[in-house]
């Protein structure tokens, strides 16, 4: 008696946050940015990141620097050394993982670097010093302030 082969689901990509704002420079461990698992179980082998956007961020192995709109495959091992770096303008992030027998759909998300251009500083009503973005380019995103800018 012969069975069929299980059918295999592919891995699952899922961002951390879909829209990230951040300094320009900043640098943020690839495992930072995004979650991955399989719905079989399977243990993810690889991971393939893309950056295509033309913000000027880029992906970093062991520190090198990577060139957008390339396909970057890493072992999940190696996914530790793999990095982000923001740039001077807005990035689409693309990521998508292999349980060892396929590869799962693209994910995506943006990173938008700021530059000091944007950010001015301001005082709070206790007098702290504080950061608080200070342009207005028609985006919408006037006045907000980034989740990594906090003040009392």
């Amino acid at each position: 008696m012969t069975g069929q082969p299980p059918v295999n689901t592919p891995a699952v990509v899922t961002p951390l946050n879909a829209n990230i704002v951040a300094l320009s420079g900043q640098t943020f461990a690839a495992s930072s940015l995004f979650t991955a698992s399989d719905p079989d179980g399977d243990t993810i082998r690889q991971y393939d990141l893309r950056d295509t956007g033309t913000g000027g961020g880029r992906f970093l192995v062991n520190g090198g620097v990577k060139s957008a709109n390339r396909d970057i495959i890493v072992s999940a091992t190696q996914l530790a050394q793999v990095a982000y770096r923001a740039g001077k303008g807005t990035d689409t992030l693309s990521v998508r993982a292999n349980d060892g027998t396929q590869w799962g759909a693209w994910s995506n998300f943006t990173v938008t670097g700021l530059t000091a251009s944007h950010i001015s500083p301001f005082s709070t009503s206790a007098g702290e010093d504080a950061l608080r973005l200070g342009w207005n380019d028609g985006s919408g995103l006037s006045g907000h302030e980034p989740s990594f800018l906090t003040h009392s």
